[in-house]
């Protein structure tokens, strides 16, 4: 009985690779035969791995506008939270500034501080994506500091901006 089990086991377990890889090759087909490329994939991609993913924000900017008017599936499972200190690929983070301000609207968070390590050049992003889906969106950034005083190697404070719109941000940061 032990045995049937386990061939049973790795019988669901082979199907499930088998209908992975039929996914994965649709999804390729699709792309490879689709003249217009959906709005999502400017905002999916990994921008890391794209030199030229700073110069594609004006891509992601209107992709946001395109889903937005499309409908954005969003789950709700942190509504009226918030969060005060995350990071874009601008430093450390893992998405863009649209993609961080999307992944934010999916889950209900009512506002988002977008702090990078020791750089804003994300915030007019942030801030235009947050003011497409109606995320708050607090700027600032994490200042590095090492205070041998102290005995830290390394000090990170979180600095916030006063509250503005995109137009403000480009003024202030000139």
């Amino acid at each position: 009985q032990h045995e049937e089990f386990q061939d049973s086991n790795l019988h669901n377990s082979n199907l499930i690779l088998v209908a992975i890889g039929v996914i994965l090759g649709f999804v390729l087909w699709l792309r490879s035969h689709s003249r217009r490329v959906p709005a999502a994939l400017y905002l999916e991609r990994d921008w890391r791995k794209v030199p030229s993913w700073q110069k594609m924000r004006n891509q992601r900017i209107a992709a946001l506008r395109q889903m937005k008017t499309e409908g954005i599936a969003r789950t709700m499972e942190c509504a009226g939270k918030i969060d005060l200190h995350t990071h874009t690929l601008y430093s450390d983070g893992l998405l863009t500034p649209a993609e961080l301000i999307l992944s934010a609207y999916r889950i209900g968070l009512s506002a988002i501080a977008v702090t990078d390590h020791d750089t804003v050049d994300g915030l007019e992003e942030a801030l235009e994506a947050g003011e497409i889906l109606g995320v708050t969106v607090v700027p600032g950034f994490e200042l590095s500091m090492i205070d041998e005083s102290l005995g830290l190697s390394k000090l990170h404070i979180l600095t916030y901006v006063p509250a503005m719109n995109v137009k403000e941000f480009r003024r202030w940061r000139r």
